[in-house]
């Protein structure tokens, strides 16, 4: 497996929603195993879980874009993404031809995380990645699909950001891209997509509320992994047709791209 053919690729919950969309899409990540690329889904599913969450009247919280877990949300974050998402996601790359894999952090001490500051309850952070699982499933050209399930060293479960989780499985593989899908164009200003963001004006960007809520961790995952190895991060809208074809295959200048 060549670790520079790794493709790294955040499917957001927003994306999920359309059933029509979402299949066209993971043919795209199927094509890209045809074209000697190896594709790794890591899965959030935050819509889904407040839907959850508000069917069974626990109300959601978050902390600048990050949702805070507590024990009894935790149980329902994990179902849902674990039980519910991945494993329909795992069926239908199946389905349609592809080999996929359904995994959570805490599948082989993959993820292990420590707690996160900032008020956050049962969130994690992750601090270690353990590729032996993955290199032995992309060596044998199945396509891992991942929930943002992580563990601690003592076996607890915690609940990280997909783009964090993202993020940290992308370094840990050196992938050549790490790709965030999301139902927005890119990062916005007055209508119009940035196509290129250097890490250096982010912040500014943040104070200047160019970039608001679920876009924050993209942008500061994108940094962290772009300063650690990884060879390209973009933002791009999931909607967009064969949209991993054209920023994979062809290189294309689509979405929002992180440069240092």
């Amino acid at each position: 497996m060549a670790k520079k053919r790794v493709i790294v690729i955040k499917y957001g919950g927003a994306v999920l929603k359309n059933d029509a969309e979402k299949k066209e899409l993971i043919k795209d990540v199927i094509f890209l195993t045809k074209n000697n690329f190896f594709p790794v889904l890591v899965h959030g599913g935050g819509v889904q879980v407040t839907g959850m969450l508000d069917e069974l009247g626990i109300k959601s919280r978050f902390v600048k874009g990050m949702r805070y877990t507590d024990k009894k949300s935790l149980e329902i974050v994990e179902m849902v993404l674990s039980a519910k998402i991945n494993k329909n996601l795992v069926a239908l790359i199946n389905g349609l031809k592809g080999k996929a894999v359904g995994l959570s952090g805490k599948d082989g001490c993959m993820v292990i995380a420590g707690k996160a500051g900032g008020n956050l309850g049962l969130v994690g952070e992750v601090k270690k990645v353990d590729t032996e699982l993955l290199e032995l499933l992309l060596k044998n050209r199945f396509i891992p699909v991942i929930s943002s399930i992580g563990m601690t060293g003592a076996g607890g479960t915690l609940n990280i950001n997909a783009d964090m989780m993202a993020q940290a499985i992308a370094i840990a593989l050196q992938a050549q891209k790490l790709i965030f899908l999301t139902d927005v164009e890119g990062v916005m200003c007055q209508g119009t997509v940035l196509n290129k963001i250097k890490a250096d004006n982010i912040s500014k960007l943040i104070k200047k509320k160019v970039i608001l809520g679920g876009m924050i961790p993209k942008v500061k995952a994108s940094i962290g992994a772009i300063k650690k190895g990884v060879g390209e991060c973009r933002i791009v809208n999931a909607r967009t047709k064969h949209i991993l074809s054209l920023t994979v295959l062809k290189n294309q200048n689509k979405g929002t791209k992180i440069t240092r």
